[in-house]
């Protein structure tokens, strides 16, 4: 048996080892010369994860038994298209993945359902796009990227039109949503949907990076939010209204919502596993394994979702840099000696260069740390961004400390 797995990054190692623990011959398509997830596959096409065609013909060629992805929004919609076209199973069509993983599409279904979410407008030309109603800031983004790829917040009419050329340039599908900034607390909602059944898994409060390239990407989540009953029970029915309106079954989901006076705004969803080493925060702290559920429902198996309360305080913390070539990080052997980190992913290979720190996929890597209360887990968190180092071909620090403040 073959799977195509699409996306060599981190988090997509754990789905090829739960493929080749059942026996599959895995092939990886990555456009990177070296990702990740390389040593793990048994072959590697070095093809963009987008180029739907192109994918379809490695398919062809192989005479696969399976395409996925688990952490990758925008290879949603690649699966899909090639699952539907060569009659592999796949828990949603094509059609039903554009909805989910095109903004433009997405935000009008939110509208359509009663979806509470932030006013918006959707643009296909920056001239136009001018001419709104919104009150600022605005956030821009293209309708269709990964990682966080072009998002942009906009506080004042001066700065729109060269935020609007951006995000319709990255989009492929040339458009961009444009909507109102929700000041508020922003939370990432992990759910898993399985024989029309949402389960609630986690929600962290996530604390985001002010970028001076008008980016915001997250730079940590956090364990446990705090919410009330009434705002938890808001977040519930938001995302069964999302699983009623997208008609999702058997797939883990993502959403992003912001609370505001106890009221919930939701920012957008992926039917697909979080990013960032989320699902390691899942299983550590709540028992689930929502990588084994995710691949045990593509063989239609039976999959019983449980979790457990966790008592300590936990956050993922992102590790970003200056500019430069990736060669190492140093310091974690000692951190994790000295019980102050969990758990480290590195998201990055050795050679790797580095332009930018706006978006989320620019991140190096992500470290777990955990404490009894928040003043512990703080001076944890301040000694392990004293002692860690991410090192460029120099041999010198490039990382950006103080954000996990």
């Amino acid at each position: 048996m073959k799977a195509i797995v699409l996306g060599g990054g981190s988090d997509q190692c754990s789905l090829i080892m739960e493929l080749k623990q059942r026996g599959f011959t895995t092939i990886l398509v990555d456009y990177y010369e070296q990702p990740p997830a390389k040593a793990l596959v048994d072959k590697h096409y070095r093809v963009s994860t987008l180029d739907q065609e192109a994918v379809c013909r490695i398919a062809e060629d192989e005479q696969a038994d399976r395409v996925v992805t688990a952490c990758i929004d925008q290879a949603l919609l690649t699966v899909a298209y090639v699952s539907e076209k060569l009659g592999l199973y796949w828990p949603f069509s094509y059609e039903e993945a554009l909805r989910a993983t095109n903004k433009a599409f997405m935000k009008q279904v939110f509208k359509d359902f009663d979806i509470p979410t932030a006013n918006f407008i959707t643009a296909s030309d920056e001239d136009a796009a001018l001419k709104h109603n919104l009150s600022y800031p605005v956030v821009v983004k293209p309708a269709d990227s990964n990682g966080s790829f072009g998002v942009r917040r906009v506080n004042a009419v001066t700065q729109l039109q060269p935020a609007i050329a951006d995000a319709l340039r990255i989009s492929r599908s040339r458009k961009a949503i444009i909507e109102e900034y929700v000041d508020g607390t922003e939370l990432s909602v992990d759910a898993f949907v399985y024989d029309r059944r949402v389960h609630l898994l986690l929600v962290t409060e996530t604390k985001k990076m002010p970028s001076t390239e008008g980016g915001f990407p997250i730079c940590q989540s956090r364990y446990p939010a705090d919410l009330s009953e009434a705002v938890l029970l808001k977040i519930e029915r938001a995302v069964n209204r999302i699983v009623t309106a997208f008609d999702l079954d058997n797939t883990p989901l993502l959403v992003q919502v912001v609370v505001r006076d106890a009221e919930v705004f939701v920012l957008e969803f992926g039917a697909r596993i979080a990013g960032g080493s989320k699902h390691h925060l899942i299983k550590h702290i709540t028992g689930f394994d929502v990588m084994n559920a995710f691949v045990e429902t593509l063989f239609q198996g039976a999959v019983d979702v449980k979790t457990h309360p966790y008592a300590k305080h936990v956050t993922t913390n992102y590790i970003y840099t200056n500019p430069g070539v990736f060669c190492a990080v140093t310091g974690i052997d000692a951190l994790f000696q000295d019980a102050i980190v969990v758990r480290f992913d590195r998201y990055k290979t050795p050679g790797m260069k580095i332009v930018s720190s706006s978006a989320s996929r620019d991140r190096i890597g992500a470290f777990i740390v955990e404490a009894d209360d928040r003043t512990m887990l703080q001076k944890k968190l301040d000694y392990a961004d004293r002692n860690m180092k991410v090192l460029n071909e120099a041999g010198n620090d490039i990382m950006l400390h103080g954000l996990f403040a």
